[in-house]
């Protein structure tokens, strides 16, 4: 189907210079706005709060169309000078269509976020009782003014920052103040239940009982031995296995599941042939990787971007040194040869993870 755009813009009310709809409009807890369609469609974006915190965004990872997406749980992406931010759906249903606009030029959705700048629309499946999880009317200037304020003792505590109270949000919050962590700021405000809905279920030491069975990973004791003979270990980010281990071990959940480095793993199991203790730390990546793409549906690694673009995600610039050193001629990678090049991306290309992404590969 066409998307097509509705002209009516709803009434605002201005709170700490952000701007809130006071009618036709539905907030959700993430951020996120719903507008109800003549048509029974639900029309989807995000509001000016997180426009104003976040700034304008590189680039969108939109829902696909028919998949079905349910509320509270993570739908889409925003990312910024290479951080992602997940944003949870406000309701439960079926992706009818996105705005091809948006994902051309992603700063409509901050220059005009209950406008021009929607994301998608939805076919509900439970919207009476999705509604009654949102809020509406003059409850959202209630509801954003305890943002607002939330957010002055977020970055009080966070940052160290003070701000005036009663003052407007400058735009671009985070650009101003990083130091009040760009993780922190996401879990906090816009993906409240990123991690908290999975691990309901059993903490983050538990989801590794089916792989390690005889308890070996407790038995890692940070030798580095995984480490020095890791290829990946040269990357940049470098792949520390021991590190991950240690994550596992102390069960730490959010530090884990925005850690990129496990898709650095090239699957050449050299840590396993090497590790004294029999810790399996290639069975960790691997079961690292999962959890993470469990807990966020909006996950694209980037070493597939790194792949895509060179042709592979190790540091060849080291053993190309390493080569040069022992007085051994150069070996050409994928890289320098571009028709083999051309013909590797076309094949990654229909793989259903580039191909529905593909602003994030092309140019």
């Amino acid at each position: 189907m066409t998307p097509q755009q509705t002209s009516e813009r709803p009434p605002m009310k201005e709170v700490f210079g952000i701007q809130v709809p006071t009618a036709a409009y539905y907030l959700h807890q993430g951020h996120a706005w719903v507008a109800l369609e003549e048509t029974g469609l639900v029309r989807v974006g995000l509001d000016d709060f997180s426009q104003k915190i976040l700034g304008t965004a590189d680039s969108l990872k939109l829902p696909a169309v028919g998949r079905t997406y349910y509320q509270d749980k993570v739908c889409l992406a925003l990312f910024k000078e290479g951080r992602k931010a997940s944003f949870e759906a406000p309701v439960d249903g079926v992706i009818e269509a996105v705005n091809p606009k948006v994902r051309q030029q992603p700063n409509l959705v901050h220059d005009d976020p209950y406008g021009e700048g929607w994301l998608f629309l939805i076919k509900p499946t439970d919207l009476e009782s999705n509604l009654e999880n949102l809020s509406s009317g003059e409850a959202n200037v209630t509801w954003i003014d305890e943002e607002a304020h939330r957010l002055l003792k977020f970055m009080e505590t966070k940052g160290g920052v003070i701000l005036p109270d009663g003052g407007a949000v400058v735009d671009n919050l985070y650009g101003h103040y990083p130091d009040i962590g760009w993780r922190p700021l996401i879990k906090e405000f816009f993906a409240k239940n990123l991690t908290t809905t999975v691990l309901e279920e059993g903490s983050i030491k538990d989801l590794w009982q089916d792989v390690y069975n005889t308890g070996n990973l407790q038995y890692c004791f940070n030798c580095s031995t995984c480490v020095s003979g890791c290829p990946a270990s040269h990357g940049n980010p470098p792949l520390l296995v021991r590190n991950l281990a240690r994550k596992v071990i102390l069960g730490l959940e959010e530090e884990l599941l925005m850690d990129d480095t496990p898709w650095a793993c090239v699957s050449c199991s050299r840590c396993e042939e090497m590790c004294p203790m029999n810790v399996m730390p290639f069975e960790l990546i691997l079961s690292i990787r999962q959890w993470q793409c469990r807990n966020d549906e909006t996950l694209i690694p980037p070493a597939i971007v790194e792949i895509y673009k060179r042709g592979y995600t190790q540091a060849v610039g080291v053993n190309l040194e390493l080569r040069k050193s022992l007085g051994l001629a150069p070996l050409p990678t994928i890289t320098n040869n571009q028709e083999q090049l051309g013909l590797f991306q076309e094949m990654l290309m229909k793989t259903q993870i580039v191909s529905d992404n593909d602003y994030m590969f092309k140019g």
